[in-house]
């Protein structure tokens, strides 16, 4: 696997604050031991009572979200406290809680964590948290946790470390949003360290977790897992390059050019039906001014039942179709994420040009992929064609939904693309670099977005990674869903599995 030294002001500016604060999850061999106590009872930051005791609505949960689907676990999703806070220049500033929902899952626990972590006094650029209230669900049950049995840690340009006590383990979720090891850095954590209680031995590490932060009105989120896009690699301060396009393929996949990558997250699934719920649930059905979903379509699997929606029964799984490219990027932006660029989706589908389909050479089954000649009449439950799963775990590149890319469509759009090996971040004289770095696509609008992988309907030759499809962005049919990324900064060290 071919890569680049990332060159430019911002790595010199971010490799100083590294070297200053930013191994708190990269110390000693498994992290510095998590780098607190936290989960014996004590508290992150100061120590100091929550907010100094500030908690706005008087110490109010706020309202309550709502009874959940049958089958979740019964949470109490409330809109997060509003702080009011004084910072270091002595100004007034709003600060809410964070409620971060946690997947658990390890041996024969299988369960969900709720953690509601509120500020404590600002310092110069952030805010620390700590644990406030953290609750359990098992067996669709839900106990709250004892305070010494939960902690959470939000450093000063290091690793926030969020922890529970569960049957006698510790479980401990890490993230950060400027150090990388073997996983990119994301806002959200997404593995998690089994520590015996006892004796705080390391029972197990990198086990995968999912989390996302709730929003400003407490209501759930889909846990859709996210997949690092490559698994592991490049060397934490280089791109990976990659070729895109076909030599062979139709007249808009050449000519094949050579990009320079940074690693993505993206969602292991497309976006289902249940998860478009949610979305609307909180969300609301506008998005920029037209609905974000027409119920009244035919073939819909999502309806409003007394004021709420839910999917239709039987298509929970199923990935979600009639959304215009609007509605798609409401969808990711609602969850923290963004639709994927053309690029990062073909580097994922084609394993960075190695691959002629997401699971190799081997030409489109019915175990591979829903199309065609499979399916024509709808899609299948999402990650059905097992054997179509991607280098990275990834399902349903090849068929069940077209998936909008964040791109304008071109059909000449790759013949501007520059060579990274000769045009970089910081080269002199300046050149376009963006160009063959991390591209998305025209810069003026085309009138059409980029559609990639396929659907249900598509012959076997749309499946190829290289192949491009295009709709005007307010199309919305049954075969277009999405699929949310995210684009990884490539700077620093962290913890290695």
């Amino acid at each position: 696997m071919n890569a680049m030294r990332w060159l430019g002001l911002a790595g010199l500016c971010l490799g100083a604050l590294l070297a200053s604060g930013c191994d708190g999850g990269g110390g000693g061999e498994d992290g510095g031991q998590d780098g607190m106590d936290a989960a014996d009872g004590q508290d992150a930051a100061d120590g100091q009572d929550a907010a100094d005791g500030q908690d706005a609505a008087d110490g109010q949960d706020g309202d309550d979200g709502g009874p959940l689907p049958a089958g979740e676990c019964p949470f109490d999703f409330s809109v997060p406290r509003v702080h009011t806070m004084v910072g270091e220049m002595g100004g007034e500033m709003q600060v809410p809680d964070r409620h971060i929902l946690c997947t658990l899952e390890h041996g024969e626990l299988s369960a969900q964590v709720l953690m509601k972590a509120e500020p404590v006094d600002p310092i110069t650029w952030d805010i620390p948290y700590r644990a406030w209230r953290a609750f359990l669900c098992r067996d669709g049950q839900v106990s709250e946790l004892p305070a010494a049995d939960s902690s959470y840690e939000a450093r000063h340009h290091g690793w926030d470390v969020m922890q529970v006590v569960v049957d006698g383990r510790r479980y401990v979720y890490r993230w950060s949003d400027m150090c990388t090891g073997a996983r990119p850095c994301t806002p959200m954590f997404d593995r998690v360290d089994v520590r015996d209680q006892g004796s705080g031995a390391l029972v197990e590490g990198m086990v995968p977790a999912t989390c996302v932060e709730l929003g400003a009105g407490g209501k759930p989120l889909p846990l859709t897992p996210l997949s690092r896009v490559p698994a592991t690699g490049p060397d934490p301060d280089t791109y990976l390059l990659f070729s895109m396009g076909s030599a062979d393929g139709a007249a808009d996949e050449q000519p094949v050019h050579t990009l320079a990558m940074s690693p993505q997250r993206f969602d292991a699934r497309e976006a289902t039906w249940a998860d478009l719920a949610l979305f609307l649930d909180d969300h609301g059905p506008d998005c920029d001014g037209t609905p974000c979903l027409d119920l009244a379509a035919a073939g819909v699997g999502g309806e409003q039942v007394g004021g709420r929606f839910q999917p239709k029964a039987g298509r929970e799984a199923e990935p979600a179709g009639h959304l215009s490219w609007t509605a798609a990027q409401a969808y990711c932006w609602w969850r923290g994420l963004d639709l994927p660029s053309e690029a990062a989706w073909e580097l994922a589908a084609s394993a960075a040009g190695t691959r002629a389909y997401p699971w190799g050479a081997e030409a489109p089954d019915c175990t591979r992929a829903v199309f065609a000649d499979c399916q024509a009449a709808g899609p299948a439950e999402g990650c059905s064609a097992a054997g179509g799963a991607s280098a990275d775990g990834l399902c349903d590149l090849a068929g069940n939904q077209a998936e909008w890319a964040l791109d304008w469509y071109a059909a000449d759009g790759y013949a501007g693309a520059c060579d990274p090996a000769v045009c970089y971040p910081g080269k002199d004289p300046p050149c376009d670099w963006w160009l063959c770095h991390n591209p998305t696509g025209p810069d003026t609008p085309t009138g059409e977005k980029v559609l990639r992988g396929g659907a249900f309907d598509s012959p076997a030759g749309e499946l190829r990674a290289p192949a491009r499809g295009h709709a005007p962005p307010g199309t919305a049919t049954a075969r277009m869903g999405v699929r949310c990324a995210r684009s990884s900064m490539v700077i620093g060290l962290g913890p290695e599995p």
